[in-house]
């Protein structure tokens, strides 16, 4: 079995990220997987 150390600290960005999504998201009622990142405020997506 092949030992990876290495890889906790490449998935952590990725988690962390998706995590704050969730944190944003949840409490606001809006999707969590589909939905395109946009403006709080103008609701225009972001490129």
């Amino acid at each position: 079995m092949l030992c990876a150390p290495w890889l906790p600290l490449l998935l952590a960005p990725f988690v962390g990220s998706f995590l704050g999504v969730l944190a944003w998201r949840l409490p606001r009622g809006e999707p969590v997987v589909l939905a395109r990142s946009a403006c709080p405020c103008c609701r225009t997506a972001l490129t």
